[in-house]
């Protein structure tokens, strides 16, 4: 009978031993779901963490007079990726998309995406696939640079870069140190590669880029003999001011929307010089869309009359390679009156009338100034 008890006593301590390991097998697996689900939580946090961190940062773009201001506003985790949340800021300008930088520190990734309604104080979401962040694995730092179009339709990438766009971007940023040389990067980190350029940084509040400096006689029939300066870069602008190169005298004119040198300086004047004489010809610049429609405001440079004349600039005309007008143009030419350009064998009507252009003899009296350095102009664009 006692032994019977016993076994059975056994039986029911087997029993409940086996029943608590099972429990304690459940509490400890909980335990490892509830500790690797911890863990994930903090894997996920981190890299959110990490991503909300970097959507402090804001990238601005200066285009002249381009500010486009964009910045991460927020970073989530989706199944297959992340979503970016970018704003932008107030400032004129056409976006044509975005692109989005990411980094895990070690590897980098740009993703970039095409959009034309991105308006000022607007703000975007931006879905990345896990495919398209390549080998980025965790992410730590997200940031965003605008993308716009030139005068021929290619996308410049405005990625950070060792240097600025333009004259004007130098000087709004405060890193100008006067007139002089300068490097500028056109397109940021895109194909183009940085040039050098000469800034005028006081004239009428600085921030001009030297695009020409030359002959307007030699200008006309592209001829380079006198070309000391010629710069044909999709360099973006609102104004134009045209200086005679050896005595003091500028003249500035607007344009009537953002323009983009689409060609240089003297295929612009060459080509107002190959229209017809009637109607009267004159200069188009090309758009953001490398459509040349952009004219000049008040039409001070580069057009013609209904003859063989083509207009510079108030202060030289031109007919033919080495044949130039010094009278009173579009906007006057003081200087002219203070020439003596009968000294120089300037012999027509009134004395206006200069052949032999190019030479770089006599001088006359008065200024001291060659046909030929009389001539010689400067155009800078901001």
């Amino acid at each position: 009978m006692n032994n019977k008890r016993d076994e059975n006593k056994k039986i029911l301590h087997n029993n409940f031993l086996n029943k608590n390991r099972k429990g304690l097998s459940a509490i400890i697996i909980t335990l490892i779901i509830v500790g690797l689900s911890l863990v994930a939580v903090g894997i996920v946090w981190g890299v959110v963490s990490n991503l909300l961190q970097s959507s402090e940062e804001q990238t601005t773009s200066q285009y002249d007079t381009l500010f486009l201001d964009m910045k991460v506003e927020k970073v989530a985790l989706e199944d297959d990726g992340i979503s970016v949340s970018v704003s932008r800021g107030s400032g004129g300008g056409t976006i044509s998309g975005v692109a989005i930088t990411i980094s895990d520190g070690e590897n980098t990734k740009v993703i970039k995406r095409e959009v034309s309604d991105f308006e000022q104080l607007e703000q975007k979401t931006f879905s990345i696939t896990s495919s398209e962040m390549g080998d980025v694995v965790f992410v730590k730092s997200v940031s965003v640079s605008p993308l716009i179009q030139n005068s021929v339709g290619n996308v410049l990438d405005v990625l950070e870069s060792d240097y600025f766009y333009s004259c004007l971007a130098i000087l709004n940023s405060g890193n100008s140190n006067g007139d002089g040389m300068y490097t500028i990067d056109i397109d940021g980190v895109g194909s183009e590669k940085p040039i050098q350029v000469y800034c005028d940084m006081t004239t009428d509040g600085g921030g001009w880029t030297l695009v020409w400096q030359g002959l307007p006689t030699q200008a006309r029939d592209l001829e380079t003999d006198g070309e000391i300066t010629n710069i044909n870069k999709k360099i973006g602008f609102n104004s134009m001011m045209v200086c005679a190169a050896n005595f003091d005298y500028c003249l500035t004119d607007t344009t009537s929307e953002l323009a983009f040198l689409g060609k240089s300086i003297p295929e612009y004047f060459n080509e107002v010089g190959n229209k017809p004489d009637l109607p009267v010809p004159r200069v188009y610049f090309h758009d953001s869309e490398g459509i040349q429609d952009v004219r000049l405001i008040n039409n001070r440079f580069l057009y013609g009359y209904g003859n063989v004349w083509r207009y510079f600039w108030a202060c030289v005309d031109v007919s033919g390679p080495t044949s130039m007008f010094v009278g009173q143009g579009s906007g006057g030419c003081p200087m002219y009156s203070q020439w003596d350009r009968a000294s120089v064998g300037c012999i027509s009507t009134d004395y206006l009338y200069c052949n032999d252009a190019t030479s770089d003899t006599p001088k006359d009296t008065l200024l001291g100034l060659s046909k030929r350095e009389y001539q010689e102009t400067k155009v800078w664009i901001r």
